[in-house]
């Protein structure tokens, strides 16, 4: 799943379709919550400049065991800002289609729960 401004998502999407990641591209929050209440995703991808990227992250955490990828311009990032998120991976999206895809599948593979007692924690 994908939340974040669509023209960065459909691209995203073009990239990630070749190799075999298929991508569910969401605009709102409320879409967000729900279709993760109900469906079951190997990674979450949010774009960094979201106006609650912080409340997105928050809630994602508490509603699923999935892990987290934030997505940001490498000129725009506010590193402060953040790594104060606590995600478990940051994407530049001004990456290549192949590094891009190499680092969500990473990022994927490793989303290993830690423990029951924090849910939606990942290392």
């Amino acid at each position: 799943m994908a939340l974040g401004n669509i023209m960065t998502l459909k691209r995203l999407d073009a990239s990630l379709d070749n190799e075999g990641i298929d991508l569910v591209s969401i605009s709102g929050l409320s879409e967000a919550f729900a279709r993760l209440e109900q469906e079951r995703f190997d990674v979450v991808m949010i774009d960094s400049l979201i106006e609650e990227v912080g409340y997105a992250c928050r809630n994602i955490c508490k509603l699923a065991c999935v892990p987290i990828v934030l997505l940001f311009r490498e000129r725009e990032a506010n590193w402060q800002k953040l790594n104060s998120l606590e995600v478990d991976g940051f994407v530049p999206v001004e990456s290549g289609k192949y590094e891009f895809a190499s680092r969500i599948k990473a990022i994927s593979r490793r989303g290993i729960m830690v423990t029951s007692a924090q849910p939606g924690r990942y290392l």
